[in-house]
């Protein structure tokens, strides 16, 4: 009766426990990668997207015309084209 009770309470081997540490491992691994990969993307995707709209911005503000034209004297009178 003794001896049934710690073969219930004792694994037989030390493989029954490390099976189930080693899936355990395996997920947490997986996992980790994952979310850095993820991660990696996400940064490249949100640097290439700002990068575009600073260059959008500059472009807007170059293009801009001012409410005060400051010129030379004698500077003659020209019309400005885009």
């Amino acid at each position: 009766m003794r001896a049934a009770l710690i073969h219930a309470l004792v694994p037989v081997s030390r493989a029954e426990t490390v099976v189930p540490q080693r899936a355990a491992h395996r997920l947490f691994t997986l996992a980790s990668i994952g979310g850095v990969t993820l991660g990696v993307a996400v940064l490249i995707i949100v640097l290439s997207v700002m990068n575009g709209f600073g260059d959008e911005i500059r472009q807007k503000i170059l293009e801009t015309n001012g409410d005060v034209d400051v010129r030379s004297e004698g500077a003659s009178c020209t019309t400005r084209r885009r």
